[in-house]
């Protein structure tokens, strides 16, 4: 029993917690069928639901529709946002590259090069700028994110630039021919 005097937000946070671990929704109690994530659907509607709103009206109002402050002259956010989310999007990017390369082994397939910084993707059959063509291949971020999402596909492998850039020039890297 938690006594009275205690502020109610530790109390909530105590509830939650208690929830969590019992694998039930830390907004409803119901039991959650996904438990990886903290909430139940409904309440992650509702509460998207709420933030969408709330979003919508602050851009209505000409502020930074995230924190309510008044946005960076020519954009829509605030500074304080957009540093922010900026910093978020680098983390994930380091972090989903970094899942990436530890997958296909974190050296470059030809030269055996291991300084990550001169790491690449690479696909095998070279038709990587075809793909980006058709649209079947993203960059950046998404890029990782696909290849995690479709359980690594065999035809992609690591090379380092010098390695992937002869390549495409020349057709094959010049390791193979020595």
């Amino acid at each position: 029993m938690i006594p009275l005097s205690t502020p109610r937000s530790v109390y909530l946070k105590k509830r939650r917690d208690a929830f969590f671990a019992a694998g039930r929704c830390t907004g409803c109690g119901t039991p959650r069928e996904d438990l990886t994530r903290r909430y139940c659907r409904r309440c992650l509607d509702y509460s998207n639901a709420i933030t969408t709103r709330r979003s919508r009206r602050r851009k209505a109002e000409g502020k930074c529709p995230r924190c309510g402050g008044l946005p960076k002259e020519g954009r829509q956010q605030c500074a304080v946002c957009l540093a922010h989310w900026s910093r978020r999007v680098q983390e994930e990017r380091v972090r989903l590259r970094q899942i990436v390369l530890e997958h296909y082994g974190a050296a470059c397939a030809c030269c055996g090069e291991s300084l990550q910084e001169f790491l690449t993707v690479d696909h095998v059959n070279g038709d990587g700028h075809l793909r980006r063509q058709q649209g079947t291949d993203q960059s950046g971020v998404a890029w990782y994110r696909q290849i995690i999402r479709n359980g690594f596909p065999q035809d992609l492998q690591l090379l380092c630039w010098n390695c992937n850039e002869a390549k495409r020039i020349y057709g094959t890297c010049p390791h193979h021919l020595i």
